[in-house]
């Protein structure tokens, strides 16, 4: 079974971290005066080089920690094709200020796209052997389960190998620390390898990777072992751009070996839950629509730990289980490995 506690590290610190960031940690004056040194920002474009000036001298000047939380406050009013665009150039800078020690400044916000750019300088300048060092720094920082750190890698890798050579940034992954099927480093890969992000000197947005209707499960089946449930798991997000939600089920109950289908499942339920704009009700009504019991349950647990990854909604992630006969609520709760680990119990 998936061990709910490790995987759903990932969602939990990336929400903690945006939920931390939301607080102001200089005075309004302060902020209003680096707002207003800001390059003036549309929607269809930024000037990177001003803005990597401008924020190398403030990491200089107020050091990377306050210098980031001053970033992310000051690009809050601006859509996210700037902000992943302006975060980028953070990232870049970042790295050219601290080396690979500055890892710990990054976070998820912003799709990630600190820890994108941050790891793409690194990997450009070093190459990918580069990773291990990244790897002690993430886990100097956050400790072996804090993969968020590592999924920046996984994006990292995608970014500079392209995505021609999956395999070799899959067995990239394979060096670091985190040793789980699911989430990390690769879930990084995947991520980037069907909804890449676009980044060019104006504008960036996430792209979606094109499906062969004949081949809707592009490389997963012929993937090593160890690197097949990452894969069906990460399906669900991007076959969510092509796909019903019933044609979604049909594609995951062909999955034949059973760890692979419970992940295709589970990753569904993970898209489904943001989604519907977490509403419960919904979240369930489309899990119904997966093709027998198996799927729908598994489906539903998937949705719960989504649930139960965002702090502030936490206490709803079991009604995603509800309405079942008492055993199928327990096996749901135990796909998700919530009763196991007590974590909605106090």
């Amino acid at each position: 079974m998936i061990r709910y506690s490790s995987y759903a590290l990932l969602f939990i610190l990336a929400a903690i971290v945006l939920m931390e960031t939301n607080g102001l940690f200089f005075s309004e004056k302060e902020s209003a005066e680096i707002a207003a040194n800001l390059t003036q920002k549309t929607s269809e474009s930024v000037n990177l080089l001003e803005e990597g000036e401008f924020w190398s001298v403030r990491i200089d000047e107020a050091g990377a920690a306050l210098a980031y939380e001053e970033f992310k406050n000051a690009l809050k009013p601006y859509d996210f094709k700037i902000q992943h665009v302006a975060v980028h150039v953070f990232g870049e800078v970042l790295y050219e200020s601290e080396g690979i020690a500055g890892v710990v400044i990054c976070d998820s916000t912003f799709s990630f796209g600190c820890y994108h750019s941050f790891f793409l300088k690194a990997l450009s300048e070093h190459g990918k052997d580069v990773v291990l060092d990244m790897d002690r720094a993430c886990i100097e920082k956050y400790g072996v389960g804090g993969v968020g750190c590592q999924h920046g890698i996984g994006h990292g890798l995608v970014e500079y190998l392209g995505p021609d050579r999956l395999v070799e940034a899959l067995d990239a992954c394979e060096t670091l620390a985190w040793e789980n099927p699911l989430f990390g480093c690769k879930g990084g890969v995947f991520m980037e390898y069907t909804l890449p992000t676009i980044f060019d000197s104006k504008n960036s947005f996430i792209s979606v990777r094109d499906i062969d209707q004949d081949n809707p499960y592009d490389a997963c089946p012929g993937l090593a072992e160890k690197f097949k449930q990452a894969c069906y798991y990460s399906l669900g997000q991007w076959w969510n751009k092509f796909f019903s939600y019933e044609k979604i089920g049909e594609l995951c109950d062909d999955v034949i070996n059973d760890k692979e289908k419970e992940a295709c499942y589970l990753g569904v339920g993970a898209v489904v839950a943001p989604s519907s704009d977490f509403d419960t009700d919904k979240s369930i009504a489309d899990c119904q629509k997966m093709p027998d019991f198996e799927g729908r349950l598994t489906c539903r647990a998937g949705a719960s730990w989504a649930f139960f990854a965002m702090p502030e909604l936490r206490s709803l992630s079991l009604k995603l289980c509800e309405g079942l006969e008492i055993d199928s609520e327990h096996l749901c709760a135990q796909k998700a490995d919530l009763v196991g680990e007590g974590g909605l119990r106090h």
